[in-house]
């Protein structure tokens, strides 16, 4: 990890064992423990580290996060904090995805998109497929590029099906999402107005 991200480790022990990847703290308590932390802020061009965000690591390390992925220039946190610290948070969880995507993962991408039922269509599938085979999916409403890079950050050595949803909030940005993604299947659900 910290080869791809370009990053140092500092205060890890050499047994800690990483299930996945997260970066919103209201996700924490969604099944997240032993989970890698990316300390993020919405915009990437963002590169600030406040005192929320270092609140915000602390809640996600009380949470069961393993460590936390902080930028170089990140002030106010105890010196046996585990963290991985990097120069870029979010383009280092990005750097990650597409690591996996293209180097350790060999199942077949499926990718959801529509105006309505994204969410609803990939858990109902992640339903029906995970007890015949190794299924990974973000179970909840990951639809833009952090969650995407996250997710597939996250991915599983067994699995053989990876699923994902992406909103198409803007022009472009739907195909740009799939262009990371390189889905074998791509699912629409629903074509509404606002996307005609």
């Amino acid at each position: 990890i910290a080869q791809v991200t370009k990053g140092k480790w500092r205060n890890v022990p050499c047994d800690m064992f990483i299930t996945g990847m997260s970066f919103k703290r209201p996700y924490m308590a969604e099944g997240t423990q032993g989970n890698l932390y990316f300390s993020t802020n919405t915009d990437i061009h963002d590169h600030s580290f406040t005192s929320g965000s270092a609140l915000n690591v602390t809640k996600a390390l009380k949470k069961g996060a393993v460590a936390a992925v902080v930028p170089n220039s990140a002030e106010g946190l105890p010196t046996d904090m585990p963290l991985l610290q990097v120069d870029h948070v979010l383009l280092s969880l990005k750097a990650l995805g597409a690591h996996v995507r293209d180097h350790l993962y060999t199942g077949k991408r499926v990718i959801v998109t529509g105006t309505e039922g994204k969410t609803g269509f990939k858990c109902a599938l992640h339903h029906v497929l995970a007890p015949q085979i190794s299924t990974h999916a973000a179970l909840n409403s990951s639809n833009l590029d952090h969650s995407i890079h996250a997710s597939f950050a996250s991915i599983r050595q067994n699995d053989r099906i990876a699923i994902f949803e992406a909103a198409g909030t803007h022009p472009g940005r739907c195909k740009r999402r799939s262009l990371f993604v390189k889905p074998h299947l791509f699912v629409i659900t629903e074509v509404g107005n606002e996307h005609i």
